[in-house]
């Protein structure tokens, strides 16, 4: 694993903000999934960011009626 310099440091916390907003929320998560191989703390970075694991359970709130089946009477 390639340490991080500042610039990269600085790419992903920029990323880690984006996923409060869903416009952006996309673009951070592609980023970010390309970055986890080389940064071994995202996963706490995005748990101790303030408001990204609500942002990311609205979205996954969001999207669960899609998923579940329609039920037959």
């Amino acid at each position: 694993m390639m340490p991080v310099n500042d610039d990269k440091m600085q790419k992903i916390i920029t990323e880690i903000e984006k996923l409060k907003y869903g416009d952006k929320r996309d673009d951070a998560l592609t980023a970010l999934s390309q970055q986890r191989e080389h940064f071994s703390e995202l996963a706490p970075f995005i748990w101790h960011s303030v408001g990204t694991i609500a942002a990311l359970l609205q979205e996954i709130v969001s999207v669960y009626p899609l998923l579940s089946p329609p039920l037959l009477d």
